[in-house]
């Protein structure tokens, strides 16, 4: 892997790092074995920068590129941002909403309920999944009574899932790969 420069990362296909590179899996090194290197990225990927400092850690990790520019998150070289899940919560998710008119006044119906339905059984929102639902009102007959409804009746509910919320998976298609450092090349000049 000749014409490399010091600190370069490439991605290798082996599950090895050849000779002259080290995998990128966040190894503490030794300042005094490994100077040159060390004057390229510093303390950025860890070390304490008197004894020790620390190869990037790309295990598990996409590279993304460092700086800013008009639209894009300012991202500094060496900083971890992102994470592999997420579990959702209403925080996370924005309202929904129906809007639907309804009056304050008492309202009144020749049979507002099916007969074996206690009153007020049925909130606005929170219907069973399974069977039929016939409606709030039915339409009664001649000889049906003529009942008040009262406007608590249809209160505003919202449907709040009964399943346990777990972490997702948040990654894209991703390949698996090795990622490694160049420790022996040519020392990159600034321009």
């Amino acid at each position: 892997m000749s014409d490399a420069y010091l600190g370069e990362i490439r991605m290798f296909a082996g599950n090895f790092a050849p000779r002259g590179w080290a995998l990128c899996n966040g190894a503490q090194l030794l300042i005094r074995n490994f100077e040159a290197l060390y004057t390229l990225i510093g303390t950025t990927y860890g070390g304490d920068g008197s004894n020790t400092f620390c190869l990037p850690d790309y295990r598990g990790r996409t590279p993304i590129g460092q700086g800013n520019g008009p639209g894009f998150t300012p991202r500094a070289l060496g900083q971890a941002v992102g994470t592999e899940q997420v579990t959702m919560s209403a925080l996370n998710t924005p309202p929904h909403i129906h809007g639907f008119q309804v009056s304050s006044s008492e309202v009144t119906s020749a049979n507002p309920l099916p007969a074996n339905q206690p009153a007020n059984s049925y909130t606005f929102g929170k219907f069973k999944l399974e069977g039929s639902f016939t409606g709030l009102y039915s339409k009664g007959d001649s000889t049906s009574a003529v009942v008040s409804m009262s406007p608590n009746f249809l209160s505003p509910a919202l449907g709040i899932p009964n399943k346990a919320v777990e972490p997702h998976s948040n990654m894209m298609g991703s390949l698996a790969i090795t990622y490694i450092i160049c420790l022996n090349g040519y020392y990159p000049q600034k321009p």
